[in-house]
């Protein structure tokens, strides 16, 4: 069996015949279980690290201050002064 095929089962994207090789090569040899294992523990790594860093980009975009409105675009005031307010909502 190749990775690509272990990746595959991993993802519950085997046909059942294609179950039933994998479950007699896992029978014939111990080693194909341990090498089954790694790519499991590989699968659940990199869900980790993508869950992980999905939650990040979340959590980093709802922080960003978003304009809501701003205040003395038009007001004599503001051009005076050469400003212009903004109005932020976190």
């Amino acid at each position: 069996m190749n990775d690509t095929t272990l990746d595959q089962y991993l993802d519950g994207e085997l046909s059942d015949v294609e179950c039933s090789q994998l479950n007699r090569w896992l029978e014939q040899d111990p080693a194909h279980v341990e090498r089954l294992a790694e790519r499991a523990f590989l699968h659940a790594e990199i869900r980790r690290r993508l869950r992980r860093k999905a939650i990040e980009q979340n959590v980093l975009a709802s922080s960003k201050p978003q304009t809501v409105f701003s205040v003395g675009a038009n007001d004599s005031t503001t051009k005076r002064m050469g400003r212009r307010v903004a109005v932020v909502v976190r």
